[in-house]
């Protein structure tokens, strides 16, 4: 298979990367499937790593390892059999992007660096290249240890809204999820963004029991750092700075009405929504999403999401039904609710087109569960302040996604994102799912008291 045969994005970046790989040579795909010392010896590295986690967290010992434990067997199943489904085109794509960037040496790297855009991730694995060579599982193998610190994160997650008990039962589900096992094998963004959301909203929930700046901060700086990954993410930073806006005002309001005025709420009301204004106000155009004001303005939602009903998914057969690409602002009323449905559950079995569909129809169906999970037990979600505000952050972020989405393989991706924020939210009902065990004396319980019943002899 020749290199060039990749479709690379952007007419101007394909030329210049096919320049930079004519200078540094051929690439030999054959060596990809071959034994990788420089991919095994990360895994290795990988493996240390999570044992010393498990070491410091004995209760997630297992699930960690497990954790550990699948996700490389994806991905070595990937490299040395035969692809994972969603392997073929970006994570190879990626792989090329990177060895690009890395091969003029380090001068050239950081002259190539892309900004907060869909080019970061392949160009600081090309500075990981630059260090260790090319090497497909390496990166793979990077792509594992994040997936298994999402696992982490989600325990971190769980303990922190619910209890550890709920922590522990999210973090299983998260670390035997298909599709999020399938991304944690691969080198692509959605490992990285799943853990930074994770993480992020690890602050987020601390935030929203004890109020501190500090926590707020911790968050917000993982959002930013998140958005060099998906842009997608500065929505859920917009939201956490309205739902802090929101809890200032309340508390400024309730001490005004009691005689009271609190400086500090007020003066934290006022920098952010400054801070809001200053962004609106803003022309900086961000990747996918375009300027703060296009990104509010509903006539630029029935566009974007026009654009990519035209561009998306029509060769794999994955595209959504014609009638659910929103023709006019008006349409926006009924298009998002369905448009939501198709990212959440989406393919559905009359829109299978063909064997790989089945797979979707079953990730769909895990979707399912969560969601009717978290819909018959919304009210216990609301009751606690942590829960509520995690779900009122991560809103946004579906609906944003839901409108941007027009064909089943990337709902399917897309959803795999915000999976672990679904399966948090369930984790309490798990928790109740107990495995119930006679106890071990119980045989000679039953006999006592038949004796006791024959004999009128009390137990008292």
């Amino acid at each position: 298979m020749k290199l060039l045969e990749y479709s690379v994005e952007g007419a101007t970046d394909y030329n210049n990367i096919a320049r930079m790989i004519h200078e540094t040579g051929a690439y030999d795909y054959d060596s990809l499937y071959q034994s990788d010392l420089v991919g095994w010896s990360c895994l290795v590295v990988v493996l240390v790593s999570v044992t010393f986690l498990s070491v410091r967290h004995p209760r997630m010992f297992l699930i960690l390892a497990i954790a550990f434990l699948v996700r490389t067997i994806a991905a070595l199943f990937h490299f040395y059999v035969m692809p994972l489904p969603d392997g073929t085109g970006d994570a190879n794509k990626f792989d090329l992007w990177a060895f690009a960037y890395s091969a003029d040496g380090w001068k050239e790297a950081f002259n190539w660096y892309p900004g907060a855009r869909s080019h970061f991730y392949p160009w600081l694995m090309s500075l990981v290249y630059l260090v260790t060579g090319r090497s497909f599982l390496l990166l793979q193998s990077i792509s594992v240890f994040v997936g298994v610190l999402s696992v982490y994160a989600t325990w971190l997650l769980g303990s922190e809204v619910w209890n550890d008990r709920a922590g522990r039962r999210a973090a299983w589900v998260m670390a035997l999820f298909p599709t999020v096992v399938m991304y944690s094998a691969l080198p692509l963004r959605e490992a990285y963004l799943t853990c930074i959301l994770m993480f992020g909203l690890v602050w987020v929930a601390r935030w929203s029991r004890e109020g501190k700046v500090r926590q707020a901060i911790w968050a917000m700086l993982l959002f930013g750092a998140g958005v060099f990954f998906h842009s997608s993410v500065f929505v859920l930073a917009f939201a956490f700075l309205v739902v802090i806006a929101w809890k200032m005002f309340s508390q400024g309001m309730s001490s005004f009405l009691q005689g009271r005025l609190r400086l500090t709420a007020l003066a934290g009301l006022v920098v952010i929504v400054g801070a809001l204004t200053l962004l609106g106000a803003n022309e900086s155009r961000l990747d996918k999403l375009g300027s703060i004001n296009q990104a509010v303005d509903f006539q630029s939602w029935v566009s974007y999401s026009q654009a990519k009903y035209y561009a998306d998914g029509r060769t794999g057969n994955a595209v959504y039904p014609g009638w659910t690409a929103p023709e006019t602002v008006g349409d926006l009323v009924w298009a998002i609710p369905v448009k939501i449905i198709y990212l959440l559950f989406s393919p559905f079995p009359w829109d299978m087109r063909t064997p790989a569909h089945l797979i979707g129809v079953i990730d769909g169906l895990l979707y399912l569960g969560l969601i009717i999970i978290i819909t018959r037990n919304i009210k216990t979600i609301w009751l606690n302040p942590a829960a509520r505000t995690v779900l009122l952050v991560i809103l946004p972020f579906i609906v944003a996604y839901g409108i941007g989405t027009s064909n089943f393989g990337t709902s399917i991706r897309h959803r795999a994102k915000f999976v672990g924020v679904l399966i948090m939210l369930s984790s309490f009902w798990f928790a109740r799912l107990v495995i119930r065990r006679k106890p071990i004396d119980s045989v000679e319980n039953k006999i006592r008291q038949n004796q006791n019943i024959t004999t009128g002899i009390s137990n008292n």
